[in-house]
């Protein structure tokens, strides 16, 4: 059989002799698109004529019965994000989308500080990349293997992948597998650590993880050192770290989403719920970003055992108990 380009080009020399619309650049055609380019979606399952229909109707193509007949003569276009060039011709951009070549094959994804696991996942699979499924099918597949754990920093006794997903702004191929995509994550992750911590060991790290997470839960207006602190002080007394954000990511590891902390729910028992246990959670609840991470690996010394929000998102720290009854009464009025 012919490539796509071969039976373009077959197919180009009887069409030049019905139509010259198609040969001028677009926005010679069509002024009214304005700019130098048009991006359009090229859904997974596309058919021919469904993409012919919708370049028409976006006003880049003239004549929607002559690109019917070429896409059904071409067999097919590939998925992805596409960039018309008003420069080129419709049927030079049409071939750029039967042939695969010169198209937007990314689309950005944006990850934010303190997203989870399952929050990853199903940002991928509402975006079009895969199910939450195959991502957890794929993470436990390579948190099998030993040497997949090695080389991005993984502890042995990590579960899945909580905490290591580092949250950025990445640019994924539409035809990303779920590999793909966690193994740029832990690229990105382990650019951070060895920068921030070299050869640090993996189950040091990992309880280090742990803390970071904490703090990028309670806080994102530069408290990160103050937290990180807070909770240091408390686990070398040995006191319960109090954490609300630990509660709900146990809750939610039960399969109960909410983001209401009851007196109920407080109590819940959990490896998360650090008002029950002592001690860290077992793994990180979320992916902490750079500011938290480095908190916890350059520590700032302090006395404070206790904060309270103060309804602005930030926190007034106390050193007593008795100082800190005094701020949530106050801060409880407003």
């Amino acid at each position: 059989m012919h490539s796509p380009r071969t039976r373009f080009f077959l197919f180009l020399s009887i069409f030049v002799f019905f139509t010259t619309a198609n040969f001028l650049p677009l926005g010679e055609l069509f002024p009214s698109l304005g700019g130098a380019h048009v991006d359009y979606e090229i859904e997974k399952g596309t058919g021919g004529f469904a993409f012919a229909t919708n370049l028409f109707k976006r006003g880049l193509f003239a004549d929607e019965a002559m690109l019917r007949t070429i896409m059904l003569i071409l067999n097919g276009v590939k998925y992805g994000t596409y960039r018309c060039e008003l420069s080129m011709s419709p049927l030079e951009n049409i071939l750029n989308a039967v042939t695969g070549r010169e198209f937007i094959r990314q689309r950005r994804i944006t990850i934010i500080e303190g997203s989870n696991v399952f929050d990853i996942a199903l940002q991928f699979q509402s975006s079009g990349f895969f199910s939450a499924d195959e991502f957890f099918l794929e993470m436990n597949e390579l948190l099998a293997q030993d040497n997949f754990r090695e080389k991005y920093l993984i502890s042995p006794s990590a579960k899945d992948l909580e905490g290591y997903l580092f949250p950025d702004t990445y640019d994924f191929l539409l035809s990303a597998s779920p590999r793909d995509v966690i193994e740029k994550f832990l690229s990105r992750f382990k650019d951070i650590i060895t920068t921030l911590a070299p050869a640090m060991d993996r189950e040091l790290l990992y309880d280090n993880l742990i803390k970071a997470s904490l703090i990028e839960k309670e806080t994102g207006v530069g408290e990160e050192e103050l937290i990180a602190s807070v909770i240091n002080n408390r686990l070398s007394l040995r006191m319960r770290l109090q954490i609300d954000a630990s509660i709900l990511y146990g809750l939610l590891r039960a399969g109960i989403k909410t983001n209401n902390i009851t007196k109920k729910n407080k109590y819940h028992r959990s490896p998360y719920n650090t008002y029950v246990n002592y001690g860290l959670p077992k793994n990180p609840i979320c992916s902490p970003g750079k500011k938290s991470i480095r908190a916890v690996l350059l520590p700032v010394e302090t006395t404070y055992l206790y904060y309270v929000s103060k309804n602005d998102g930030t926190h007034d720290f106390s050193v007593t108990y008795a100082e800190h009854r005094k701020k949530v009464g106050k801060y409880q009025k407003k």
